[in-house]
């Protein structure tokens, strides 16, 4: 067989191949809804990747002059073999500066990291909303971290229920992080807690993102810029702080 004619045939073979439809998920969990179906040809954008289990990631989609957002599961869509070959590039320069010290430095103990300005995020709640850290406009806003599993986080998330309603009405906002990437298994853990601020699962991965262990809970106190004020203040001092910083 001449090599024009093995090329004809592998052409026609691969463009016979019907592609596949795209399900974008209203969350990570397999027997999440499928809020849209759209051609793996559609063009896709991967805004993050969130592990819990298996492998899930937050999209962008324009399909027919719409977008549409919603969860991936097929790690072999082409956008998404894309976003994993770049993040693990990513990852190993960065590998490979912390592990090249200059030349002229004297060996130490690599610094903590100090966060200074909160990273944005877009995800949905836990009753389906569309919910940004840059949508929150209050003059302080308070981001807690807890875990379903761990008792002692839920109880410091619902300690917040005095603060926010004194504080709410003078410009305060809160977001509620469960260390899981299940909406369904944080709503189990809130099936009978009332809270009156956000709550999401977190889906768009903050907690590995920003080193959080998920046996410990962590507060962060933002202004209404992002930055960073203070983290791990309880009770009194945390009031305080809300306090002092609302009447500037």
């Amino acid at each position: 067989m001449d090599i024009m004619r093995l090329l004809a045939i592998v052409f026609f073979e691969c463009s016979a191949v019907v592609a596949a439809p795209v399900a974008l998920r209203s969350g990570c969990d397999p027997t999440d809804a499928i809020a849209a179906t759209v051609p793996d040809s559609t063009p896709i954008r991967v805004r993050s990747a969130v592990a819990d289990g298996s492998l899930c990631y937050l999209v962008t989609a324009e399909h027919e002059g719409r977008v549409l957002n919603g969860y991936v599961l097929d790690a072999n869509l082409p956008a998404i073999v894309a976003f994993e070959t770049a993040r693990r590039a990513a990852f190993r320069e960065a590998m490979i500066a912390r592990l090249s010290p200059a030349a002229d430095a004297a060996p130490a103990e690599a610094p903590p990291v100090t966060l200074t300005r909160f990273p944005d995020f877009e995800t949905r709640d836990l009753n389906g909303k569309t919910v940004s850290l840059s949508s929150l406009r209050g003059k302080v806003i308070v981001v807690t971290f807890w875990s379903p599993s761990v008792p002692k986080t839920l109880a410091q998330l619902t300690a917040l229920r005095g603060l926010y309603t004194e504080f709410h009405p003078a410009g305060l906002d809160a977001v509620g992080v469960a260390m899981t990437g299940s909406d369904r298994t944080a709503r189990a853990a809130l099936d009978d807690v009332e809270l009156d601020w956000p709550q999401i699962s977190d889906q768009p991965g903050l907690a590995r993102a920003l080193n959080i262990s998920r046996n410990e809970p962590k507060t962060f106190v933002l202004d209404a810029n992002r930055n960073v004020v203070a983290s791990d203040l309880h009770g009194s001092e945390l009031t305080a702080l809300v306090s002092k910083m609302l009447k500037k």
